[in-house]
């Protein structure tokens, strides 16, 4: 485990240090607002699908749910693992975007990497679908570039997002079965 945390320790010291700093407070910005992005998505959503009609209900309902199953399971696993940020670990760094509680996985990235899956399920639309994942790779890469997070820490987010939207809409057959056997 300490050559794991050693490798961690050394890419994120490269992220940190060799980021564009030109881009900082843009980025800085960009981090800081991710949750905002994710609900104003879901209510473009909701509007464009007001007037195209081309979701249920129920689609956009089973987006938003992978959303909150996501961040309810990042919630658990930080509160299990109890992993300190890199600025609690090491003084090296200065973190200037939110970064508070515990480090894995990180939030900002399994947010935005649950989102560009359930976009991707939704529209089935590959421009879309690369826009949403650029952007959830910048988002990831802001954590680690002001030290927010360890590079072990997004990699858990990825998961837990995929996973979370994998799980709600990839096996909402099962789900629904389940449901309909005890009504």
């Amino acid at each position: 485990m300490d050559k794991i945390q050693q490798i961690d320790f050394k890419i994120l010291k490269y992220i940190y240090l060799h980021r564009y700093h030109d881009a900082d407070n843009f980025l800085i910005y960009l981090s800081n607002h991710t949750t905002f992005v994710t609900i104003a998505v879901f209510l473009l959503i909701i509007l464009y699908n007001r007037y195209k009609k081309i979701f249920t209900w129920y689609q956009i309902i089973l987006g938003i749910v992978s959303i909150l199953l996501a961040a309810l399971s990042t919630n658990i696993i930080k509160i299990l693992a109890e992993r300190l940020r890199p600025h609690d670990v090491y003084n090296l760094f200065y973190v200037p975007v939110d970064a508070g509680g515990y480090s894995f996985p990180s939030g900002h990235t399994t947010e935005v990497f649950a989102l560009a899956l359930v976009i991707h399920y939704l529209f089935k639309n590959k421009f879309l679908t690369i826009l949403f994942y650029l952007w959830a790779i910048i988002i990831a890469y802001t954590r680690m570039a002001f030290a927010a997070h360890f590079p072990t820490d997004i990699l858990g987010g990825i998961f837990v997002g995929s996973l979370a939207v994998y799980f709600i809409f990839y096996k909402q057959e099962e789900i629904n079965h389940l449901f309909n056997k005890y009504q």
